[in-house]
């Protein structure tokens, strides 16, 4: 009869080493992940603050012409992003700019865009802005007490690629700038939620896994660019007073 080899230790500890090898690569991954910096951010915000947001108070002016009367319509952002215009319909703004909003106006009635005029103005209360790992970054529309776990959660984070006990809050400007980091789950327990302010720039950071399957980008498009990318699309070409 053959006896069978008895098996070698490594054998045996191959399944040890082999998750003590991806903890270790997780582990570095995430120490080697580099927050989105300030200036950036800073960036992003200014960006984002040009792009219509829920709350906002949109104004459309269409000028008279021969016959026509002139006729303003307003409106308020809801909470989905959706801008409701009565017989001219309901419309999704959210991230748009005034001026691609009033391309696609201009399209559906059929008129010239000279003969539109967009504008949009930001609750009195003021903005705060939500990046990293969201489905619905960019500019939020403030409340006398919106906090911070309102914000984070309106801008939907990823259930498995965000990591929501590490979320940074910058405040201020430069020189007085400053940056804290909060626990969302800690919050929601119990703990203290932040009222927000005029400017808050929020930043919800990647898990271990986030990181490898959808890492943090410095490069993320602005409304700007999306308009401009949809509007190419769409063969729209603007005309020359648009550029004024």
């Amino acid at each position: 009869m053959f006896s069978l080899p008895a098996a070698s230790p490594f054998h045996a500890l191959r399944p040890a080493i082999t998750g003590f090898l991806v903890a270790a690569l997780l582990f570095l991954l995430a120490a080697c992940g580099a927050p989105l910096r300030a200036d950036y951010l800073r960036s992003q915000a200014q960006a984002h603050d040009g792009a219509i947001a829920p709350g906002d108070a949109v104004t459309i002016v269409e000028a008279a012409s021969g016959s026509t009367q002139a006729k303003t319509i307003q409106g308020t952002v809801a909470k989905d992003g959706t801008l409701d215009l009565g017989k001219w319909g309901k419309f999704q703004v959210s991230g748009s700019t005034p001026r691609s909003l009033r391309n696609r106006l201009a399209k559906v009635r059929d008129l010239p865009t000279a003969r539109l005029q967009v504008n949009a103005q930001a609750p009195p209360a003021g903005r705060a802005f939500v990046f990293g790992k969201v489905s619905k970054p960019g500019r939020i529309a403030l409340t006398q007490y919106s906090t911070l776990s309102a914000a984070v959660r309106q801008a939907e984070p990823s259930p498995e690629l965000a990591n929501v006990r590490k979320v940074r809050l910058l405040r201020g400007e430069v020189p007085n700038e400053r940056e804290m980091v909060f626990n969302l789950t800690h919050i929601e327990r119990g703990g203290v939620d932040p009222i927000l302010m005029d400017g808050d720039i929020l930043v919800v950071p990647a898990t271990p896994l986030g990181e490898i399957f959808s890492p943090l980008q410095s490069g993320d498009e602005t409304p700007q660019q999306k308009s401009s990318q949809a509007e190419a699309s769409a063969g729209q070409n603007p005309s020359p007073e648009e550029n004024l």
